[in-house]
This record gives structure tokens, C-alpha cells and sequence, in this order.
């Protein structure tokens, strides 16, 4: 019916229909459309996907909408592999400010076409508190990356990522709000060290939280992945 009424696409004989099928799992096909629901596979374009050697997850206190949808769009393009909220005090949206998930979403998706991605990383459109995170235990190989600037002790990413003694299998990087972590947060962020949370630096410049979130993620992706 989509395929139908959306894409206004259907069996006509002089002119067959074609429509791209895709996922994750089987990869990529040419189908012809041949009405009543019907596809059928005629080429093979782009087989399944490898999976990454190791995920890369985005976590990010939601920051001014035009800067959070670049943020998103990119890191998207870089191959994040899921997108969470976390709930921070200096978060820079109010409630009414916070875009609507389908929104979201069709950001996510048009990232995901632009890439040539297979498939969308998830998005999670609940805010999660930052002390729960911070309590939360990671498997081993599992490690959370707390970006904090302005800080001559923390190492960088670089550094750490090539110092790790674990495989990584899964690296969550946090991205704190515009104006930087609150006092509190940073003593919480300071207790919770260990060996699979640890503070990282980007470098010696102080960026933008958007900037923060593409630099840190394409950092991530080529020493991992690539």
C-alpha cells in the first residue's frame, strides 16, 4: 500500500517499477514492483553488512535544537551505532523545546540515506539522569568516555583508546551541555572513575558541545574501526 499510494509507484506495462529494498541483515536489492504487495528481487547492489569491530554510541545532554540536529545528522554519518539522551543540570532545552520523536527520526533516517548506511542507529528519546549512568556497570570491553574540557589531567581519547588492555567492544562517549558540567556533576563524575569510566580530553580548545559530539565519534570510528 505504500509503495502504492506514497511512492505512487505500480505494474505498468510499459514501464516496469522499481524501488530500492534494503536492511541490515540482507543488504541491498533492486526489486521490481509488480502490483498487489508484490517485489520481486532482480539485482543484488551492496551485500549485508559487516559488523563494526566495535560500537560507538553517542550519549549527549540535549543542547539548542538547530546545534542538536547537527550534532545528530553527522554523527549519523559517521556510523554511530545508537543515540542516547542523558538528563543533565545544565541542559539547554526546556521541555516544550524538545522536538518530537518522529522528527528525530526522520533526521536519523535522511543521515542514514545521505551515508549510505543499510540501516538507522537507534535513537532513545528518554532523557536518562546522568547519576544513573554514572551507577550503571559495564561488561568487560564496554567502556564510558566522559568528554571534560579544561582539565590538564585528563588524557586524551587518542591516548587512552591505544593504552586500553581490553578489547573494546562497545564505547559509549558523553557529550555535556553548552556552559559544561555542573559542580556537583563533575564530583560525581570524579567518584565514579574506574577502569571502564574515564574522562578524556579533545584537545586544548574548548568546543562547542555539537563540535564535542562529530569530533569525538569520527575520533572513535577510525581508531576502532578503521
Amino acid at each position: 500500500a505504500y509503495v502504492q499510494r506514497v511512492l505512487r509507484l505500480g505494474p505498468n506495462k510499459k514501464k516496469k517499477s522499481f524501488i530500492r529494498v534494503f536492511n541490515e541483515e540482507v543488504g541491498e536489492y533492486l526489486c521490481e514492483f509488480t502490483g498487489a504487495n508484490s517485489l520481486i528481487a532482480r539485482e543484488s547492489l551492496l551485500p549485508p553488512a559487516p559488523p563494526p569491530a566495535a560500537h560507538v554510541n553517542l550519549l549527549l545532554v540535549p543542547i539548542k535544537p538547530t546545534r542538536q540536529r547537527i550534532a545528530v545528522e553527522k554523527v549519523v554519518e559517521i556510523g554511530v551505532s545508537r543515540i542516547t539522551k542523558i538528563r543533565s543540570a545544565n541542559c539547554q532545552q526546556k521541555s516544550d523545546e524538545i522536538e518530537d520523536l518522529s522528527r528525530w527520526n526522520r533526521i536519523i533516517l535522511e543521515a542514514t540515506e545521505q551515508s549510505e548506511r543499510l540501516c538507522p542507529p537507534p535513537f532513545d528519546p528518554d532523557e536518562v539522569p546522568l547519576q544513573k549512568l554514572l551507577d550503571a556497570k559495564f561488561p568487560e570491553g564496554d567502556y564510558l568516555f566522559i568528554c571534560r574540557e579544561r582539565s590538564s589531567e585528563t588524557a586524551t581519547m587518542v591516548h587512552l583508546l591505544n593504552t586500553l588492555s581490553t578489547k573494546v567492544n562497545t564505547l559509549n562517549i558523553l557529550v555535556g551541555p553548552e556552559g559544561g558540567w555542573s559542580t556537583e556533576e563533575l564530583l560525581a563524575i570524579d567518584r565514579a572513575a574506574n577502569d571502564s569510566i574515564k574522562c578524556v580530553s579533545l584537545g586544548s580548545n574548548v568546543l562547542r558541545s555539537d563540535t564535542a559530539c562529530i569530533i569525538a565519534t569520527a575520533l572513535a570510528k577510525q581508531m576502532l574501526n578503521e
